[in-house]
């Protein structure tokens, strides 16, 4: 069979022009999490190269065929948004549930 080779036109022609909007602003926001200055960790440094690394790779291919790169990819966005804790929030329990 045949494959788009690019995973934006394979973003565009699965979801339509919205589908495609939100895959960009999604990719887009995970790569500029590590530009946030309260993002002072090195993981979102790494989290952040693998997205582009893989978004770079979609001009000329579709890594996101194979079901283990693109785990590996919408993993690596949505650990990338995520905040850690605060550190006086840990351990402490919510005044609404007592």
């Amino acid at each position: 069979p045949w494959h788009i080779k690019n995973i934006y036109v394979q973003s565009w022609y699965d979801n339509g022009w919205i589908g495609l909007g939100l895959f960009l602003l999604l990719c887009l926001i995970a790569a500029l999490v590590p530009c946030l200055p309260q993002n002072t960790l090195p993981l979102y440094v790494a989290f952040s190269v693998g997205v582009i690394a893989i978004a770079v790779f979609g001009l000329f291919g579709s890594p996101l065929d194979s079901a283990r790169v693109s785990w590996i990819f919408y993993l690596y966005i949505f650990a990338s948004l995520l905040r850690p804790a605060e550190s006086g929030d840990v351990g402490q329990p919510d005044e609404a549930r007592l």
